[in-house]
C-alpha cells in the first residue's frame, strides 16, 4: 500500500468523524426545562387548594323581584348556598330566541355577574340535558321565572347588549318550592333599592348593615415556592436584597419583586413576541390551570374582572362570602398572559403572600344607610354620581405587619366602582360606621 493510498484512507475516516459528530450535534436535545415539566410543577404547593372554574366564577348578587320592591340575602353565604345549588339543576330545552329585553314577571329572579359571561361558559358553570351550538354572545344576566301551572322554572340568559335571550327550563318541583318560599316568607332577606343615578342601574341593601370589624391571623407563603413555580430553571435563581423590605429574585430574563413588609409579590416575565386577544374561555382555563398547578387558592377568590383584549384577569378575596379590598393590592390574584406562536405565556403575575387563617378579635360596627352614603358622595365635589357603577357593602384589608405576629384587619365599609376602579368610599371617622349601636 503506497503513501497516497494510506491518506486518502485517512481523509475519509476523517470525514465520516465529522458527519458523524455533526448528526449527534443535530439530534441533541439538551433537558434545560426538566424543573418547569408537569411532573415537577405539581409537587409546588402553596399551601391552598385547586378548584374548577364553576367553583371560581360567582354571581355578585341575586336579587328577589316582587313587584316594585327588590330582596337580597342578609348573609351572602347563603347567596352561594343557593347558586351552588343552581349549577346542579339540570336544565332541558335550551334555546336562543330573538326576543330581547329583561322579562318583567312580578315575582322573579336577577342573577348579576362580575363580568360578562361568554354563552360557551354556561356550559361550564351549569348542569344541562343537551346543548348544540351556542350563541356567541356573551351575558352578565340571568332570571329565572316561574311558571304557576307546572311548578317548572324558565331560565332566561340576557345578551350583553339586550338583544337576544337564550332560555332552558328546569322541571324540579322542589326547586320551585325553595324559590317561591324565599319570594313568599322573604325568609333570610333584605330589602333592596335600585340605583339609577349612575352610569348603569344597581342595586344596594337599602337600609343600615351590622357587620364585625375583624382581626386575624395569617399564614405567610415562602417566595422560594413561587420561585420553583413560575421560573423554568430555579436552580438558577438568586434572591438579592434590595433593601431591608424588598428582595428581588432573577434568573436573568424573568424577574420576581417580593415586599416583605406586605407579604406580596410581583412577577414579571418580559417575553415580547407577536401577540394576539385571548379568547374569555381560553383566558379563564389557562389562568385557572396556572394557579392550580401550584395549588395556589389560598383563601376564598372569586373572579372579579377581564381587561379585554389585553389578556389580564383578575380575581378577587373574600371572607364570609363579602369582597375584601385594599390598596396595596393585597386582595387581588392578577395575571396577565401573552400568546405567542405556539404556546401562551405568563407575562406577569401579582399575588398576595399569605393566608387567612384564625379569628383572634372581632368588634361589631353598624355602617351607614346606602341612601346616606350616596346623599355624601351626591354632595362631595370629588365625585360624580354618573360615574359610579356600583355599590358594595365588604372589607377593608390591612396588613399589620411582622412586628405584630402577622396579623391582618378587616374593616368594614362601603366601596364604590368609580370610572371603572374599585375604592374605599372615604368618610370621616364618625361617618363611617358607629359601634355597637343599630
Amino acid at each position: 500500500m503506497n503513501l497516497e493510498t494510506v491518506k486518502s484512507i485517512i481523509l475519509w475516516v476523517l470525514v465520516l468523524l465529522s458527519l458523524l459528530l455533526t448528526f449527534s450535534l443535530w439530534n441533541f436535545q439538551p433537558n434545560l426545562k426538566l424543573s418547569n415539566n408537569s411532573e415537577y410543577v405539581d409537587q409546588v404547593d402553596l399551601g391552598g387548594k385547586e378548584v374548577t372554574q364553576q367553583e371560581i366564577i360567582e354571581p355578585k348578587s341575586i336579587i328577589f323581584h316582587n313587584g316594585n320592591t327588590f330582596y337580597g340575602f342578609s348573609d351572602p353565604k347563603d347567596m352561594q348556598s343557593l347558586y351552588r345549588d343552581m349549577q346542579s339543576w339540570v336544565m332541558y330545552d335550551f334555546q336562543v330566541s330573538e326576543k330581547n329585553g329583561e322579562p318583567s314577571q312580578e315575582k322573579q329572579l336577577e342573577i348579576i355577574f362580575p363580568e360578562p359571561m361568554p354563552m360557551q361558559m354556561a356550559k361550564t358553570l351549569f348542569t344541562f340535558n343537551k346543548v348544540g351550538s351556542v350563541p356567541e354572545w356573551s351575558f352578565k344576566k340571568m332570571y329565572i321565572t316561574f311558571n304557576t301551572e307546572n311548578s317548572a322554572l324558565k331560565v332566561i340568559f340576557v345578551a350583553e347588549n339586550g338583544e337576544r335571550r337564550a332560555t332552558a327550563v328546569v322541571n324540579n318541583s322542589k326547586k320551585y318550592d325553595r324559590l317561591w318560599r324565599y319570594l313568599t316568607t322573604f325568609e333570610g332577606l333584605r330589602e333592596y333599592k335600585l340605583v339609577k343615578s349612575g352610569s348603569r342601574p344597581y342595586y344596594v341593601p337599602k337600609y343600615q348593615i351590622k357587620m364585625n370589624q375583624k382581626v386575624l391571623t395569617v399564614n405567610t407563603i415562602n417566595p422560594s415556592k413561587l420561585v420553583d413555580a413560575l421560573f423554568n430553571t430555579p436552580e438558577v435563581v438568586r434572591p438579592n436584597e434590595i433593601n431591608e423590605n424588598q428582595l428581588y429574585f432573577t434568573d436573568g430574563i424573568r424577574g420576581m419583586k417580593v415586599y416583605q413588609n406586605t407579604q406580596r409579590m410581583e412577577f414579571q416575565n418580559p417575553y415580547q413576541s407577536a401577540s394576539r386577544p385571548l379568547q374569555d374561555t381560553e383566558l379563564i382555563t389557562q389562568s385557572v390551570q396556572k394557579i392550580n398547578s401550584a395549588k395556589g387558592w389560598t383563601g376564598e377568590y372569586n373572579l372579579m374582572h377581564i381587561k379585554s383584549p389585553d389578556n389580564i384577569i383578575y380575581y378577587q378575596m373574600y371572607y364570609n362570602g363579602y369582597p375584601i379590598y385594599s390598596t396595596l393590592g393585597l386582595s387581588v390574584l392578577m395575571q396577565e398572559w401573552q400568546p405567542t406562536e405556539i404556546s401562551v405565556e405568563l407575562n406577569s403575575y401579582n399575588r398576595p403572600l399569605f393566608r387567612l387563617n384564625n379569628l383572634i378579635n372581632e368588634n361589631p360596627v353598624t355602617l351607614k344607610s346606602a341612601s346616606e352614603v350616596l346623599s355624601y358622595l351626591e354632595n362631595d365635589s370629588s365625585y360624580k354620581l354618573e360615574n359610579i357603577s356600583d355599590l358594595r357593602v365588604g372589607y377593608y384589608l390591612s396588613y399589620q405587619g411582622i412586628d405584630t405576629n402577622n396579623v391582618v384587619k378587616l374593616q368594614p365599609g362601603w366601596f364604590m366602582e368609580n370610572n371603572g376602579s374599585w375604592q374605599r368610599v372615604e368618610f370621616n371617622e364618625e361617618m363611617q360606621f358607629q359601634e355597637g349601636g343599630s
